[in-house]
């Protein structure tokens, strides 16, 4: 997961949200220069990983590869920096009618959804050891999860890229990840063996269930956080946990959902 973008994406949306009116008296914001200057070296470091032939972002300075919910903070990136006036309205319609571009003819895994992991400079899939693959190894619902919540923000934004989101998001067969409410990702093995599993815990799974649901897709089950959670109590504080176990509750998604949906 690039962080980088995630964080300057969050900035971004949060500054979009309506819930909270403006303060007209800036001493009473007196963090606004740190967050200004947050974002401009934000801006500069995803520069930095920009790939201008493909619209795609490396996911680190040495590391060319990136993943689909790396691929939904490229999206996120761009449109914060639109936001903030870090990017020209004329050049952020230009980026991203390249980076959409690019995600309307990149192959798929299994001909059905976007891969786990591609390469920035040539947007082809590669294998579990970076190199180039035609076949691919497996997807994330999870990941494709924040893909389909910013592929949604960007069309919802701009008439203009609505077409171009719509159709990248019509290449999928999401049918193949929505099963019976819930999310499913799929792993193929050297042997060409594939797993197919439930995919999601509570937090990530209720984040990327959103996604879904924004394009149409029925996981009312995945996005209802109480349907697979239980009290307990830590530390003297009641918290969720999954009752179907191997859960690893961070604030990411839940600060996520609060920002961008």
């Amino acid at each position: 997961m690039a962080g980088f973008s995630i964080r300057f994406a969050l900035v971004g949306a949060l500054l979009q949200a309506p819930a909270i009116p403006p303060v007209a008296d800036s001493a009473a914001r007196p963090l606004d220069p740190a967050f200004d200057s947050a974002a401009v070296i934000a801006w500069r470091q995803f520069e930095r990983v920009w790939v201008p032939e493909t619209g795609l972002a490396k996911a680190t300075f040495d590391y060319d590869k990136l993943t689909t919910w790396d691929i939904g903070s490229v999206m996120g990136a761009l449109y914060s920096a639109k936001v903030l006036g870090l990017l020209d309205p004329r050049e952020y319609f230009e980026r991203m009618t390249l980076t959409l571009g690019t995600l309307a003819k990149m192959p798929l895994f299994a001909d059905s959804v976007f891969h786990k992991l591609y390469d920035a400079k040539t947007a082809l899939m590669v294998n579990r050891e970076g190199r180039e693959s035609a076949r691919g190894y497996a997807w994330s619902a999870t990941d494709l999860g924040r893909f389909l919540v910013w592929l949604r923000i960007v069309a919802n934004a701009d008439p203009a890229l609505a077409p171009l989101a719509t159709q990248i998001a019509g290449r999928m067969r999401l049918d193949r990840v929505v099963k019976n409410g819930y999310l499913h990702g799929e792993d193929a093995t050297p042997g060409r063996r594939r797993f197919y599993f439930q995919e999601g815990r509570i937090g990530y799974e209720q984040y990327a269930a959103h996604g879904f649901a924004l394009w149409g897709h029925d996981v009312a089950l995945a996005e209802d956080i109480n349907t697979n959670s239980q009290p307990v109590t830590v530390l003297g504080v009641e918290l969720l946990k999954d009752k179907r176990g191997l859960d690893r509750l961070t604030s990411e998604p839940l600060v996520l959902m609060g920002l961008e949906l």
